[in-house]
């Protein structure tokens, strides 16, 4: 039996791991908030929304998904000083496409930030940003060779540090010397820099991230990986769309008001990220064991029961809970909070459905992608100029639940699990109902919290009677 094998002590041992530090990194713009929207206008803090969702598109499209290559090619290979030439080729290739864009971004930066921002004014900003990208395009690849390597240690150290230098940097700069934007986008480098430091010193084995570059490497990840891009692209609109039409309809300020919303609502996200985070390498390399079905269904069926309950909690003290995180100035955006929790979790779903990516079945991944970002984008144009901000909420939930339904679908003709969808989709049907009851009805706080109550007893019922 392989000391890799997929079983519930592996995960719970890796998954604490992954899961912790995950959830840690990803917190920091949740940390950060009752410092960030006390320091920073809204539309200062719709700039810093505007440029992470500007990185993430960013990152898909300059290395063409490379990392996924590499990943993949990895997984099937052997011997480590071939692995280590598939993570090697990778970093310096992401290297090459992030640094011609730096340049060009140092030069036009005022251009970008009138793009943008709609005004100038924001250089010094955009070109700390975009060196802040690069760096953090490199850790993602190092960080993705320790993850699929199995170092969960090193990746949760250098995740850990990440966190702290992020943090602690920006609230010495921005509460302790008032530097603003700025600072957030110095601490940001120089947390970025400093863990992929770190994460190179701790990879194991052969030396990996040397200076050997391999073109017939390259030729081969690029291959598995560039028709992701545009898979990945769609993603990306499902995603980040409702981001981008918030920024073109409502303002940059409004968009700030999102964002911290938005913030709070992926607080339920963090569990399912971290999830995906320890179950997506384990599955690759055990997906042949029979165990691996039944677990999947064990922990989806766990993590819903725990979860959605979660998002109807969120969605009940919304207002308060903005309030007291990111002041009275971002109440505005409070009754979109629960809907994009609920729209956070279905995203995040699809690590529960790994069949298309296990057949390596990508035109078919792809066109799911495409079809659910239609959908996403359209839904968008519709909704956010009638209905605002909570217009971009429910175009957001209603593209995660065109992913989860198509992902698990196509998933099943290649790998089955046997999930029993109708108890899903009663408990989501709960929290649908749940989510509009606040949404219609102004209840006093011991009401929300009895409403609740008895909305999760519902859905613990449908998941396991």
């Amino acid at each position: 039996m392989s000391d890799q094998r997929l079983s519930l002590g592996r995960f719970v041992k890796d998954g604490a791991v992954y899961g912790l530090s995950t959830a840690l990194y990803r917190s920091v713009g949740l940390i950060l908030l009752p410092i960030l929207t006390r320091y920073l206008s809204p539309a200062d803090y719709g700039a810093i929304e505007l440029l992470a969702v500007a990185f993430a598109l960013l990152n898909l499209v300059l290395p063409l998904e490379v990392t996924q290559g590499m990943v993949r090619l990895q997984a099937d290979e052997k011997d480590l000083r071939r692995k280590a030439g598939y993570a090697c080729t990778a970093f310096w290739f992401t290297a090459g496409v992030f640094s011609g864009f730096a340049v060009l971004a140092w030069i036009f930066s005022g251009s970008l930030s009138q793009w943008l921002f709609g005004t100038f004014g924001y250089e010094s900003v955009v070109q700390l940003a975009v060196l802040a990208m690069a760096f953090n395009a490199l850790l993602y690849v190092v960080q993705n060779h320790l993850r699929f390597n199995l170092q969960s240690r090193a990746f949760a150290l250098s995740n850990g540090l990440l966190t702290l230098v992020t943090t602690a940097g920006s609230v010495a700069l921005i509460a302790g010397l008032s530097t603003g934007l700025i600072g957030y986008f110095i601490a940001s480098l120089g947390g970025n820099i400093i863990a992929l430091a770190l994460g190179i010193a701790m990879v194991s084995g052969p030396r990996t991230f040397g200076l050997q570059f391999d073109s017939q490497r390259l030729r081969e990840m690029l291959m598995f990986s560039a028709p992701l891009v545009l898979s990945s692209a769609a993603v990306y609109l499902t995603a980040y769309a409702d981001r981008w039409l918030v920024r073109y309809w409502l303002g940059l300020e409004s968009l700030g008001l999102y964002g911290a919303a938005f913030r709070i609502a992926s607080m339920t996200g963090l569990v399912v990220a971290s999830l995906q985070m320890a179950i997506t390498p384990i599955v690759y390399q055990n997906h042949r064991d029979p165990q691996t079905p039944l677990l999947l269904r064990t922990l989806l069926t766990c993590l819903l029961a725990a979860i959605l309950p979660a998002v109807g909690l969120l969605a009940a003290f919304s207002k308060e809970l903005v309030v007291l995180m990111a002041g009275s100035n971002f109440e505005v955006g409070a009754p979109a909070v629960g809907w994009l929790s609920l729209g956070v979790v279905l995203m995040n779903l699809y690590v529960f459905a790994p069949g298309m990516g296990l057949a390596k079945r990508t035109k078919r991944i792809a066109i799911v992608n495409v079809v659910v970002s239609g959908c996403n984008v359209t839904l968008g144009l519709v909704l956010v100029p009638t209905l605002g901000i909570m217009g971009a909420a429910l175009a957001y939930v209603a593209g995660g639940m065109a992913m989860a339904i198509l992902y698990f679908n196509g998933s099943h003709h290649f790998y089955a699990i046997p999930y029993p969808f109708h108890r899903y989709a009663a408990s989501l049907v709960t929290i649908l109902i749940l989510l509009t009851v606040y949404a219609v009805v102004d209840f006093d706080w011991s009401w929300r919290l009895a409403v609740w109550a008895i909305g999760t007893v519902v859905v613990w019922i449908a998941l396991f009677a």
